[in-house]
């Protein structure tokens, strides 16, 4: 905790938890503020317990994941066409509704997404 503890970054997180705990985690996964490896560390690190925190990350995750997976399928069984073109830009605009959703959710809930210290 030394190492990381002064980092901007990881003080966002900790203080994103203790003022919204479980919603800035499930905001945070959807809306991806910062990279998933140094959520995956800082998480580590800050009082959310581990159960928790593993099912949120696996619900979170699993649309992007799918929609990834659906369109790497896609491009390697038929190649670049008009029709992967448009699922891929109906998969786009699907994610981005979902991470609109998160954001007018957060303002709904108040959870501070920005990092800046109050």
């Amino acid at each position: 905790m030394k190492y990381v503890g002064h980092t901007t970054t990881f003080q966002a997180i900790e203080r994103g938890i203790a003022r919204s705990g479980i919603d800035f985690l499930i905001l945070t996964r959807l809306i991806p503020l910062f990279p998933y490896n140094i959520q995956n560390y800082a998480y580590g690190l800050t009082a959310i317990p581990f159960w928790p925190y593993t099912l949120i990350s696996a619900l979170t995750t699993l649309p992007g994941i799918f929609i990834y997976t659906l369109m790497a399928s896609e491009l390697a069984a038929h190649g670049l066409t008009l029709a992967f073109i448009l699922k891929l830009s109906l998969a786009g605009l699907a994610l981005f509704a979902l991470v609109q959703a998160a954001r007018r959710y957060a303002r709904h809930k108040r959870v501070d997404l920005s990092g800046e210290q109050r």
